[in-house]
């Protein structure tokens, strides 16, 4: 059985630049079958864009959240997008 792929972006506030986070993103995601990627904002968030199976996707972004480094998260706003089907692996985007 195959699952339509879905998509979600999610913003990451906190002290969350300078500190690893968007590798251990990265090194989270290739634990899922997701692709899409994780990229600082000049703002200090980090932007998160994610698509794959809803159970992949919840399972990493809960793992994100309670992963090694969680206490730097102060807020996140994720929400459903539509999937662009534009990536093959996940990746750390400049």
């Amino acid at each position: 059985m195959t699952t339509t792929p879905v998509a979600y972006t999610a913003e990451y506030h906190g002290q969350v630049q300078g500190v690893g986070f968007r590798y251990t993103v990265l090194r989270l995601a290739q634990g899922h079958a997701v692709t899409g990627y994780v990229k600082n904002m000049p703002d200090g968030t980090v932007h998160l864009y994610v698509e794959g199976a809803p159970a992949e996707i919840a399972e990493l972004l809960g793992a994100i959240r309670g992963g090694p480094h969680a206490h730097y998260i102060t807020d996140v706003q994720s929400m459903p997008v539509v999937p662009s089907g534009a990536y093959r692996d996940f990746r750390i985007a400049f």
